[in-house]
């Protein structure tokens, strides 16, 4: 490999971290109120973001050949909402920073890194088109 070539590791962190910022972009100026609001169908905002938290790291579970569930709390809120996404993607990294030093570039954790970056990206879309108070 020549020197400052991106490997297939470098490029789901990259993957990663732009769906996470275009996230967290599309969140900007969000209120309470909107976090709380109905976003899909019935379900709020922030219910929306903790399923993506949930989802993400049952993905990672998989990974790992972990079948428990996780589930959406009942009322989640958003502060910890927003902590347990970046816990979910701290696994996420760790999971790729295993692979990495075991020299695993697998189609398996390619598909966990599409899987988080669709849903993230899907999300993030949905609310850069909501209609602004």
């Amino acid at each position: 490999m020549t020197e400052g070539a991106i490997t297939a590791v470098d490029a789901w962190r990259m993957r990663l971290a732009a769906s996470r910022a275009a996230l967290l972009r599309a969140l900007e100026g969000v209120t309470e109120r909107d976090f709380a609001a109905a976003f899909d169908g019935d379900r709020s905002l922030v219910h929306v973001l903790a399923e993506l938290a949930v989802a993400e790291r049952m993905a990672v579970a998989r990974a790992r050949g972990d079948e428990r569930e996780a589930r959406v709390p009942d009322r989640p809120l958003a502060p910890q909402v927003i902590h347990d996404l970046a816990g979910a993607r701290y696994q996420t990294e760790r999971l790729i920073a295993d692979a990495a030093a075991a020299g695993e570039a697998s189609d398996r954790l390619a598909a966990l890194v599409d899987g988080i970056v669709d849903r993230e990206q899907a999300v993030a879309a949905r609310l850069a088109a909501r209609p602004r108070e």
